[in-house]
């Protein structure tokens, strides 16, 4: 082979050489952008999976309760950064371990099982609603829980009728409990009255309460059965220690106590030092917290009272209407 011969074969096999090892070099390049392009593809593809679920959706670090993704419908997704589920969720500096709110996460790493729990969530606004937690382990390739996934479903409606369901359980239960004692032929206005009050104490919680009747002589409201209550304004003791709340030459009643008499409609206050001169309490008086109070009718005549105080959060509507079935039982 001449000269020029070899040059020429030299050139050749250089460009060979150089294409191959561009080829080399290019094969990976191109493998990194299809990579790249599939890391994108799922990243993309995932986030659609979780944006499309309605309920919250979070995955959570199982070392430090950190949320490192969030769906929109969570509300969290703004709040990923080195924010705890306990923190957004419960809005408490540590994380639940109480019997009432179980944690998921500490629940998974002593099992590596999912687990379904119930918790009761804040909202940002504030409002409380029920919830069911659905979490489940992210293992790394020893077998180690690393993460949690958690999606979480708005049970609050199902528990509100739950808990309706069970109050007016609780409420018969109790109405039958003092059936008996009140049809009795062999019961006292006394015992009824002590029958009446226990059952209205159990339903509302009440610490104060009395039960009275109203004198069809002189209109005077005369307690028959009560608990730490007789203090609340001046009342008389009569021959048989029975309390009495005089009716006042006006024909109305007076006081706090009074108030339910002249409107012959039940109500209750969880504030009796804000209401009107007709419903407080003289300074003078032991403190009323909260108060409830329902008449007690015989068709249209006043026959006696409900009166409870101070149980130790407030009174609602339905203890109100309990007390109001309780009164008609009564009567």
């Amino acid at each position: 082979m001449d000269h020029k011969n070899k040059s020429t074969h030299w050139r050749i096999n250089q460009q060979s050489e150089s294409q191959k090892c561009t080829g080399e070099r290019k094969e990976p390049a191109d493998g990194l952008i299809w990579t790249e392009d599939r890391i994108e593809y799922h990243a993309a593809f995932l986030n659609l999976i979780i944006e499309s679920l309605p309920n919250p959706f979070y995955v959570l670090d199982a070392s430090d309760y950190t949320i490192k993704i969030a769906n929109t419908a969570s509300q969290l997704d703004q709040f990923l950064d080195g924010a705890t589920c306990y923190a957004l969720t419960h809005k408490t500096d540590k994380p639940c371990h109480s019997a009432k709110h179980p944690c998921p996460i500490e629940e998974i790493k002593r099992t590596k099982k999912p687990v379904v729990v119930e918790h009761v969530h804040y909202e940002k606004d504030g409002n409380q609603k029920y919830v069911e937690i659905h979490a489940f382990p992210i293992f790394d390739s020893k077998g180690a829980v690393t993460q949690i996934a958690e999606y979480v479903s708005d049970i609050t409606n199902r528990k509100l009728a739950e808990e309706m369901l069970k109050w007016e359980w609780t409420v018969n239960s109790a109405l039958s409990e003092c059936f008996k004692p009140l049809v009795s032929p062999l019961s006292s206005i006394k015992q009824m009255a002590k029958t009446v009050l226990k059952v209205a104490k159990q339903l509302t919680g009440s610490e104060h309460g009395y039960v009275s009747s109203i004198d069809t002589d002189t209109g005077d409201n005369i307690e028959r059965a009560v608990i730490k209550m007789h203090e609340i304004q001046c009342p008389v003791s009569d021959e048989d220690r029975n309390i009495i709340f005089p009716k006042g030459k006006n024909g109305r009643y007076a006081g706090l106590w009074g108030h339910c008499l002249n409107t012959l409609n039940g109500f209750f206050t969880n504030s009796p030092n804000t209401q009107n001169k007709t419903a407080r309490m003289p300074d003078d008086d032991i403190p009323i917290r909260r108060f409830l109070s329902v008449p007690v009718m015989f068709g249209d005549e006043l026959v006696g009272q409900i009166a409870l105080a101070n149980k130790s959060v407030d009174y609602t509507d339905r203890e109100l209407e309990a007390i109001h079935r309780l009164a008609q039982f009564y009567a």
